[in-house]
């Protein structure tokens, strides 16, 4: 073949050339198909959020699965399978807008048992599959969420992971030519851990007492659930009837706690703790879990007329500040009565 008497179009002399080159490359190569350049070519990508970098026990999150295409052209067709490990229970609580088909979790394998008796074996649909989606080149993106719910029981990692366009099992190919191939898949995982809970108690403390005496009130506070550390605590009268003079701790075992009694001058004063540190009773055998502290004060004497029904209160955690399993059980009274 000869091209001698083939000359490009005086549009642009280096137009001209390219076109001549691509019209030269195609029939060298035998096809008459105009030449795909990476700008002309859709570049699918997928991300994956958590809406909790960890949670507790029998928590939720949701993990948002976005599917877009910030390239050149459209795709339709396209495909998203993901997997999200170490749930207890999935549920998808958002469906990607516009699109053909709704996304599916795999249904669990139930096995048959013998002659039909027996319960059935059924295994978890963890698998997420979103198939036939059209994304629009530079459109809106697809959008589905998954819910996850933790273990009641066990800590862990809950994973989560996705590709789009992945390669199909008998070509071993993906269905989209794409400008970028390296961004259509992604992970994210959540960590799922025992949370504290913190109880306070009074083990001991006076029912009747009278102006001038001492008396010893007897405190422990105790962690159900998992490690924690700065724990405050605050014990104070309900009423002006208290000065609080000691704080120890019974077998000088603290925990970390810092004690001071606070005296202030247009108030009545009280006692504050900080600093505290307690363990996990159900994965630390050491029995640091719990902290026994001994208040002592003496009892002012009553002003005539008043009440003679008071109490005392401590609380632990006061603002807040550590997420627990149970908020409802930080603190605890003590009622004693003037003789």
């Amino acid at each position: 073949m000869q091209w001698n008497s083939v000359r490009p179009p005086r549009l642009s002399r280096k137009l001209g050339r390219a076109a001549f080159a691509v019209t030269l490359l195609g029939a060298s190569l035998g096809s008459a198909a105009p030449a795909t350049f990476a700008q002309d070519l859709p570049d699918l990508t997928l991300n994956i959020a958590r809406s909790k970098t960890d949670i507790g026990l029998g928590e939720t999150v949701d993990f948002t699965f976005t599917m877009s295409d910030p390239g050149a052209v459209g795709a339709s067709g396209v495909l998203m399978t993901g997997d999200i490990m170490g749930a207890d229970s999935l549920s998808i609580i958002q469906q990607p807008t516009g699109q053909a088909q709704d996304c599916t979790l795999s249904v669990p394998l139930t096995l048959p048992t013998p002659l039909g008796r027996g319960t059935p074996v059924s295994l978890q649909a963890n698998h997420l599959t979103c198939s036939d989606i059209l994304l629009a080149a530079n459109g809106a993106p697809a959008i589905v969420k998954v819910r996850a719910t933790a273990s009641s029981t066990t800590p862990g990692t809950i994973s989560a992971s996705g590709f789009i366009d992945p390669a199909g099992i008998a070509t071993g190919k993906d269905h989209v030519d794409e400008s970028n191939e390296n961004n259509n898949d992604a992970n994210s995982d959540v960590t799922v851990k025992r949370l504290p809970d913190l109880d306070v108690d009074f083990l001991d403390g006076p029912n009747i007492v009278e102006g001038g005496a001492p008396v010893t009130f007897k405190v422990r506070v105790l962690n159900h659930g998992g490690k924690t550390d700065d724990i405050d605590l605050d014990f104070r009268s309900d009423r002006d009837d208290l000065n609080y003079e000691s704080v120890d701790f019974v077998d000088d075992v603290r925990h970390g706690f810092s004690c001071d009694i606070k005296e202030p001058v247009t108030a009545r004063n009280f006692v504050t703790c900080s600093h505290g540190e307690l363990g996990d009773p159900n994965a630390n055998p050491a029995n640091d879990e719990t902290v026994t502290l001994l208040i002592g004060a003496k009892v002012k004497t009553r002003l005539p007329f008043s009440d003679k029904d008071r109490s005392v209160t401590v609380t632990v955690d006061q603002n807040h500040s550590i997420r627990e399993s149970n908020e409802d059980n930080n603190t605890a009274k003590h009622a004693f009565h003037y003789d």
